[in-house]
């Protein structure tokens, strides 16, 4: 007996869909980190309010992409509806949805 297909997507398009949010994550961390050396590394801009927002907004954006380049990696391997790459447990995808969830919140 063949066990019933639980995905719409063919493997290939499993990939794409596991695989394209992976560059636009590494981007964001990349433009984060970027703005938030910036801003550290100058005393003048450490005192402006403008600059002190746009540093915890980096901060946060850099939590908030880093979790989305996990991407499907933390979902459960084991589950009957597991997506391409999963390779976590119950408690490393509440995990990810918990600070996604918290992270969405502050950005």
């Amino acid at each position: 007996m063949t066990e019933p297909n639980y995905h719409p997507f063919s493997l290939a398009q499993q990939q794409v869909l596991s695989y394209s949010p992976k560059a636009a994550s590494l981007s964001s961390v990349a433009c984060s980190i970027f703005m938030i050396q910036k801003i550290l590394r100058d005393p003048s801009r450490k005192e402006k309010v403008y600059h002190r927002i746009m540093l915890t907004l980096s901060f946060h954006t850099a939590i908030f992409a880093s979790i989305m380049f996990l991407g499907t990696w933390p979902m459960p391997k084991d589950s009957l509806t597991a997506s391409y790459g999963a390779m976590g447990t119950d408690r490393t995808c509440t995990a990810q949805g918990f600070i996604l969830a918290f992270e969405s919140l502050t950005v």
